[in-house]
């Protein structure tokens, strides 16, 4: 009797719990003996690859790689709805994971950020018990020397050593290491200014026949620069460093005498790398920047002259028919009669209450910024107040104030500001707005370009500008500027078997030489470096409106009523891929100035790099082959 009734139970337990286990039915059931479900997607890939679009990326943050992990069966079957995980032991990754999609594929992008150090990014892909990994290398962040090449023991060597990321911005607030090769006193770290340079002297205690070797190094980045070190008491006795000399127009002549001792010469060459050296006070006989003068009892005088204002590094040489000695000074060469005063405001339209920085320029009659001249600022029809009231002049002829508005705003270039330069007549003015609050301007374009028959491309382009809640400002007046950034320096090789077969190989990426396209060496801009009488890449596109008017390097366009208004980026084919360009869109909505900026290298199409059998057209960049910046081959 027991037994049936526990064989019945038996068979009761049995039949419910196939139910439970097995049935649709309801949430409150328990499973006894089913596989739990902890709603992770079970892996079933058995093989996991990783590669990334580029191996490559700039320190500069501009550009980022898409990182792809591709998960396969057993069958080698794209495998869809696969969790794959993702890490990097530096930069930002866009997420921490992503599903694989038809093809089996899950993506992420990885981006430098501010980490501006050269070095390997290594990035990792997981899924479920499978590994990948690879490695990005981020680099171009460069170390460059200036100052002194030569030195003598017991005397000062001044140096500057400068930082740059790839795009070419400045790296501030680094510390950069220093070596001696021969073990001169150089100062074990420095660290950038703002402006990404670190100044350091030292006094050297160790010479010889070979150069000292100053060495540096810094976010992965090094360089270093040969000083020759000379036990010769070399030096220029007047001028002093840092004397300022007028220039010629202003009657400047200035006497150079120099010490030799220690060195067996019987002559020596002074050279003025801003103007010319004489053998007379007057200045009128000879007209070349170096001249070769004899040594008496260990002196030797010249006389040195300059056109134009600005500082000049003067240096004397001297042999002894098997090694050279040389040393330097720097001085100044200033203009001292102004002749007339510019003014600028930045921004020229200002909220009320705000503030526009004012830059007055005074030159001479020859163009030459006058230095430490007085100018006194007004604002005679009121609207608001220069302060200081007056400024001197700098080496670059500028004179600094700041225009506070008034509270209540002034009808459109009404608000005049005049600056005079004190004991002279020389005056000048400008005017300013005071005025509403500015809004946004948003440059955009696509993927393509188009074709100019026969030897040029375009890309399109639109500029957007809306008002602070988010509406389109129709009829509007925007500015395009055209200002040149980097350049690169290389030629383009066929890749058997790649899809495109032509592939670039940068040999150098330099900084632009002037930036800002003005045609003048402004404070900060490098200049024509590598000396072959043009300011790379200027002038490598024009900017055009979007109806075919006349192009240039700045152009006007009107906004539709979508806010909207169209223009092209024009360049010659073989500079693309080479050159790169920095669109300014500038408008004045609501009363301020408004600016944005777009920074690309002028791109090829893809036809061009299609067949191997055809040289693309910037198949050798246009700025040179060679590496180093200062060479223009």
């Amino acid at each position: 009797m027991f037994k049936a009734i526990f064989s019945r139970l038996a068979i009761t337990l049995l039949a419910t719990g196939l139910v439970a286990c097995g049935g649709g039915g309801g949430g409150g059931d328990t499973c006894i003996g089913c596989p739990l479900d902890d709603g992770t997607p079970t892996a079933t890939g058995t093989t996991l690859t990783l590669i990334v679009s580029s191996p490559t990326l700039a320190t500069d943050g501009a550009d980022r790689v898409t990182v792809r992990a591709t998960v396969k069966d057993a069958s080698n079957a794209a495998v869809p709805d696969q969790e794959v995980r993702f890490s990097a032991d530096s930069g930002t990754l866009s997420a921490p994971s992503a599903v694989t999609d038809a093809q089996g594929v899950a993506e992420v992008e990885f981006n430098s950020d501010d980490n501006k150090a050269n070095r390997p990014a290594r990035i990792e892909a997981f899924h479920g018990s499978l590994s990948a990994d690879t490695e990005i290398s981020v680099s171009g962040t460069t170390l460059s020397f200036g100052g002194d090449l030569a030195g003598v023991i017991g005397q000062s060597v001044n140096m500057v050593v400068s930082l740059a990321d790839a795009g070419g911005a400045v790296i501030a607030n680094s510390a950069i290491s220093l070596s001696s090769q021969l073990g001169n006193p150089v100062p074990a770290s420095v660290t950038t200014n703002a402006q990404g340079q670190a100044a350091f002297s030292f006094v050297p205690t160790i010479g010889g026949s070979e150069p000292d070797v100053i060495s540096a190094s810094a976010l992965g980045a090094r360089s270093s620069q040969a000083v020759s070190i000379s036990s010769v008491n070399f030096r220029f006795d007047s001028p002093t460093s840092g004397s300022t000399i007028p220039v010629s127009s202003a009657g400047g002549c200035q006497l150079v005498v120099l010490s030799l001792s220690g060195f067996s010469a019987t002559e020596l060459t002074v050279t003025n790398p801003r103007g010319t050296v004489h053998p007379d006070n007057a200045c009128a006989q000879g007209n070349s920047p170096s001249l070769t003068v004899p040594l008496s009892n260990g002196t030797a005088s010249a006389y040195v002259k300059a056109p134009s204002a600005g500082n000049a590094n003067l240096l004397a040489t001297a042999t002894d028919g098997t090694t050279n000695a040389s040393t330097t000074t720097t001085v100044s060469f200033i203009a001292v009669l102004p002749a007339s005063v510019s003014i600028q405001g930045t921004p020229t339209t200002v909220a009320p209450t705000g503030s526009s920085n004012i830059t007055a320029l005074v030159k001479d009659a020859e163009g030459n910024p006058v230095a430490g001249k007085t100018v006194t600022f007004s604002a005679p029809n009121g609207g608001g107040s220069p302060s200081p009231a007056q400024a001197i002049t700098d080496e670059a002829g500028r004179a600094l104030t700041v225009f506070t508005a008034d509270p209540s705003i002034s009808g459109k270039d009404s608000v005049i500001l005049s600056a005079l330069v004190v004991g002279t007549s020389v005056s000048g003015q400008t005017e300013l707005t005071v005025a509403g609050n500015a809004v946004n301007i948003v440059i955009g374009t696509d993927n393509t370009i188009s074709a100019i028959e026969p030897v040029s491309f375009r890309k399109r382009f639109v500029a957007l500008v809306g008002d602070t809640a988010g509406n389109p400002v129709p009829n509007q007046t925007v500015t395009i500027s055209l200002n040149f950034g980097n350049f690169r320096k290389g030629f383009y090789e066929v890749v058997t078997g790649a899809q495109p077969p032509w592939r670039q190989v940068v040999m150098d990426t330099c900084g632009p030489e002037e930036p800002n396209n003005n045609g003048i060496v402004d404070d900060a801009e490098i200049g024509d470096i590598d000396g072959d009488g043009v300011f790379e890449p200027n002038g490598a596109a024009i900017v055009r409106p979007i109806d075919g008017a006349s192009g240039g390097s700045t152009v006007t366009i009107v906004t539709d009523d979508a806010g909207a208004s169209e223009f092209w980026v024009e360049y010659p084919r073989n500079y693309a891929t080479w050159a790169q360009v920095v669109i300014v869109a500038t408008a004045v909505v609501a009363g301020n100035n408004s600016v944005a900026s777009s920074t690309m290298y002028v791109p090829v199409s893809a036809d061009e790099l299609s067949d191997e059998s055809i040289a693309p057209s910037p198949v050798i960049s246009p700025f040179g082959v060679n590496a180093g910046c200062t060479d223009p081959s």
